[in-house]
């Protein structure tokens, strides 16, 4: 049994919630809060499995609480919001994912919106935490690479889900502002929030960081980030297309669409790259950037919120590197042989 605690100051949604989440046999909602000053006081007594929080509160708000919870109680936090200003400082907080508060007023009568939610709760309850009062803060360096090993035509293509933000806010602020390698990424995230993320990665990192348009090409020193609202393929030219097919795997973006086009296009001269989310997305497009001849890498089951997608690409037995989330970019290097 999943034991949650809801923390919303509304009565009605966190009384929605629970009626949603209980539906299902597995979830039982063994407290609520109408603040974050009662939600530190229950949640040590009442140990659950997953917290889901709002972060605009009259008495403290979610970052507050997020921070108090992590350090002295830390539990998987699940932040459900309808605000995106300063969304993803939550996950410098300790918060694992959020989902848009919106479409709690369909929830009830909307299974896949409601599936969604209970299969976060669901996956996000058997992740590992740790108080942030004991976390190592390794200092962050910068990558290194040969320059005489540089090929203009080499590319990066990663897929991230669930944990996706806080995996990627690890990696990116790595990158040296002239790193000789384009990356493109599709992060699977709510309709309206990939902008909030992407400027949040921004003033964290030294490498220039942005949506992707039509026609785009992956450029060196540039990452470019899927739309939240398509799917995006390379064409025989390599630029970037838009595609509004329908979701694949109930995603889109979509890895799956993006990685083969990638593939036809670099060949040897891709890296792919799985990470932390729930689901497939991405294990059959992995795929066919091994017969190109790409390197291929995912992460590993410890440093993943939730190994959904690394664990069915490695299941494939398409994966060159398994490795730690801290590993990824010194073996993209490696792979890329940039050293």
């Amino acid at each position: 049994m999943i034991r949650v605690v809801i923390v919303d100051d509304v009565a009605t949604v966190r009384e929605l919630l629970k009626i949603v989440l209980e539906k299902d046999p597995e979830i039982r909602i063994v407290g609520m809060a109408n603040g974050g000053k009662q939600a530190i006081d229950i949640i040590p007594v009442l140990k659950p499995d997953i917290v889901l929080m709002d972060l605009r509160m009259p008495d403290m708000d979610g970052f507050q609480t997020v921070r108090h919870i992590m350090g002295y109680f830390p539990v998987p936090i699940l932040i459900i919001s309808s605000t995106s200003t300063n969304m993803f400082q939550v996950f410098e907080c300790g918060a694992l994912d959020f989902i848009e508060k919106p479409s709690l007023s369909i929830l009830e009568n909307d299974f896949i919106q409601a599936s969604i939610l209970i299969n976060k709760v669901k996956a996000l309850s058997k992740a590992k935490v740790s108080s942030s009062l004991n976390a190592k803060f390794e200092k962050e360096r910068i990558l290194t690479y040969t320059k005489s090993n540089i090929d203009r035509k080499k590319a990066v293509a990663i897929a991230s889900s669930t944990g996706g933000p806080g995996a990627l806010r690890k990696i990116i602020p790595l990158l040296p502002k002239d790193f000789p390698v384009g990356i493109i990424i599709v992060q699977h995230i709510s309709q309206g929030f990939i902008g909030g993320l992407v400027d949040w990665l921004q003033k964290l990192s030294r490498i220039k960081i942005r949506v992707a348009r039509e026609n785009d090409i992956i450029t060196p020193g540039e990452v470019l980030f899927s739309p939240d609202t398509c799917h995006i393929i390379l064409d025989e030219k390599g630029r970037i297309k838009f595609e509004n097919s329908p979701p694949v795997g109930g995603v889109r973006p979509s890895a799956d669409i993006l990685f083969p086009s990638v593939a036809k296009y670099y060949g040897s001269s891709l890296v792919g790259v799985i990470m932390t989310g729930m689901g497939d997305d991405g294990a059959r497009g992995m795929e066919v950037i091994k017969k190109s001849g790409g390197g291929t890498i995912a992460q590993d089951e410890d440093s993943c919120v939730v190994f959904g997608m690394p664990k069915a690409a490695i299941d494939r037995k398409i994966i060159d590197k398994v490795v730690p989330l801290h590993m990824i970019p010194e073996t993209i290097i490696k792979l890329l042989k940039l050293v």
